[in-house]
């Protein structure tokens, strides 16, 4: 016996019955949790959404279903195709590393990527690079080392390695120089 709900559908709070209101294997669009995959891949077509995410306890995975309904005269019946999911932040950040632990993250053709050649050591604080560094800049300042607010040596936009103007004087390193007050010194043993 059918049930006409034109509105809405109060139950009465002495209702005390030991049968369910709805059964959530039925609702088409739920989010459902199935022992297994092929629990899934049996579950009534008529249940599944389009886009619909589940879980599945012994993968312990997220699927998605893609629905294609029947096309008559080329299908005939509704069909569900399941495929791991997984969440995007749509906007960097989300993913598999690539790697090793230290190696920089980059962009590799739309996947994580790492590389053995740029690590940061985290503890510290030191970044190892090993092959070429390509530099292009369009400023004044195409490449700055700068101790604090002290700018030490800049590459110009002409190409040229500029010094800068130490107030004070370090102590001597041998093959070291440093530029002061229109002056070059030069350190020896």
């Amino acid at each position: 016996m059918a049930i006409q709900v034109n509105d809405n559908l109060i139950l009465n709070p002495a209702f005390t019955g030991s049968k369910q209101f709805a059964d959530i294997n039925y609702i088409k669009g739920a989010f459902k949790v199935y022992e297994s995959g092929s629990d899934m891949t049996s579950a009534p077509i008529v249940s599944v959404d389009n886009n619909q995410i589940v879980w599945v306890e012994n993968s312990q995975s997220l699927y998605k279903a893609t629905k294609t309904l029947a096309n008559p005269p080329f299908t005939f019946v509704d069909t569900v195709e399941w495929n791991t999911f997984s969440f995007s932040t749509g906007s960097g950040g989300g993913g598999t590393p690539g790697g090793s632990p230290g190696e920089i993250q980059f962009n590799d053709g739309g996947a994580f990527g790492g590389d053995p050649r740029f690590i940061f050591e985290k503890t510290t604080g030191l970044t190892t690079l090993s092959g070429s560094l390509q530099i292009t800049g369009s400023t004044d300042n195409i490449f700055l080392i700068k101790s604090g607010s002290v700018d030490l040596l800049r590459v110009s936009s002409s190409g040229a390695i500029v010094f800068g103007d130490l107030q004070h004087t370090p102590p001597p390193v041998a093959g070291g120089f440093f530029y002061s007050s229109s002056a070059f010194y030069v350190g020896v043993e």
